[in-house]
């Protein structure tokens, strides 16, 4: 969720609605989040008009820094209905900002279908503070709630579908797990009966750590 992603996300997302894209596949399984507006701007392009002027996500500070809540609409920058249904791709290493955008698309209404694993759950961000010294801290500054006042997920979300992922599947790849599953649900047929048969990563989440240098942030702008 980093700036450098807009012009990408205008670019495809013009070419989804001259191909009259009728169904959405998000993969933010790896994606550990990053600035709220970016986030804002992914569930905006998917919510299109559903979500247009409406609130994404709501930031709220203490009782004591109240002056700094602030609030991120949903916008509508590719013009279109956007879909009422999106199938979102996750696991524990979705997280923070990816979040946003599972539970901005929910608080307005869209139906979001996760598909994989249990996602992080981070739902407060920071503002990096340097010191003279080299050294940055990021501490908890607020919490994150969307326009349904729904918020302090610190459990993560629970996949509709469980997912367990095969690595020896390239990303993308049509008989790759969770897009297969997509494409299944889509369809009209129901989550895969063996997709269950594994232990889900979430059960496991103690041991997990995250891989050297993975974002896992939530900025507020």
């Amino acid at each position: 969720m980093i700036d450098q992603a807009n012009p990408q996300l205008a670019s495809e997302f013009a070419k989804f609605k001259t191909s009259g894209v009728q169904e959405l596949v998000l993969d933010l399984r790896y994606n550990g989040g990053g600035l709220v507006s970016v986030g804002d701007s992914v569930a905006s392009y998917a919510a299109g008009a559903v979500g247009d002027g409406q609130t994404f996500a709501r930031l709220l500070y203490n009782d004591k820094r109240s002056g700094n809540n602030q609030t991120h609409a949903f916008s509508n920058p590719a013009n279109w209905s956007g879909f009422n249904k999106v199938y979102v791709l996750a696991g524990q290493r979705t997280c923070s900002a990816s979040e946003l955008v599972i539970n901005g698309l929910r608080g307005v209404g869209v139906d979001v279908v996760a598909i994989g694993d249990t996602t992080c759950g981070k739902p407060v961000g920071f503002l990096p503070q340097g010191d003279s010294c080299g050294t940055t801290y990021s501490v908890v500054n607020f919490e994150s709630v969307n326009a349904r006042n729904e918020g302090r997920y610190f459990d993560g979300f629970a996949a509709t579908c469980p997912v367990a992922e095969d690595f020896t599947k390239a990303l993308g790849a049509p008989s790759e797990p969770l897009l297969a599953a997509a494409r299944t649900l889509a369809d009209g047929g129901a989550c895969p009966a063996t997709a269950t048969r594994e232990q889900p990563m979430s059960l496991r989440r103690a041991t997990a750590s995250p891989e050297p240098g993975e974002r896992q942030g939530m900025i507020p702008r």
